[in-house]
């Protein structure tokens, strides 16, 4: 899929995961954060 065609703001439910794109990737880190903050709590 190339990157230089719009994305949508919700991405579609067969859509696959994209670690490149900022959103995914902003949210895998806050997931993680998340789970790492709950973890040492």
């Amino acid at each position: 899929m190339p990157t230089s065609t719009p994305l949508p703001m919700i991405p579609e439910p067969h859509e696959p995961f994209d670690i490149n794109r900022k959103e995914d990737s902003i949210f895998l880190l806050g997931s993680m954060f998340t789970v790492i903050f709950l973890f040492l709590l």
